[in-house]
């Protein structure tokens, strides 16, 4: 968080103020109450891409509190770091990607939101057999 100043002798290496901290801890109070208010089938219309080990840690207590609890994510790379494949078979995720990346800045979402966009793309613009004219015999 950055701390106001309004004067020529501010310090950002000091720490914050009590009362800097106290409005920090109220702002992060709130936005935890709000998180909870959140209904899950609210949550679920909001399609996750996780990026990553630390994103899919995040991410994993939510299988916990509810088996449908990640139906709305999608693992987008199973990185190199240790356990990260073995999370993602727990939380029941298949990779898009798994090239062995550990680039980080979201680089594997990056990647594999393209992959998606390509396979929307293709299946929207793909033709069903009646319009194509191909029989079933």
């Amino acid at each position: 968080m950055t701390y106001p100043h309004h004067d020529d002798d501010f310090d950002p290496d000091a720490p914050p103020s009590k009362s800097q901290r106290k409005r920090d801890m109220h702002a992060l109070q709130d936005l935890g109450a709000q998180l909870v208010d959140l209904s899950v089938e609210r949550l679920r219309k909001v399609p996750v891409l996780l990026d990553g080990f630390v994103a899919s840690a995040a991410a994993a207590p939510l299988r916990g509190l509810d088996g449908d609890g990640l139906a709305h994510a999608l693992a987008g790379h199973v990185s190199a770091e240790a356990g990260h494949r073995r999370l993602l078979r727990h939380m029941g995720l298949d990779p898009i990607l798994d090239l062995g990346m550990r680039l980080g800045e979201a680089s594997g979402a990056c990647l594999a939101v393209n992959v998606l966009r390509s396979a929307l793309a293709c299946h929207g613009g793909m033709a069903t057999f009646a319009q194509a004219g191909v029989s079933e015999g």
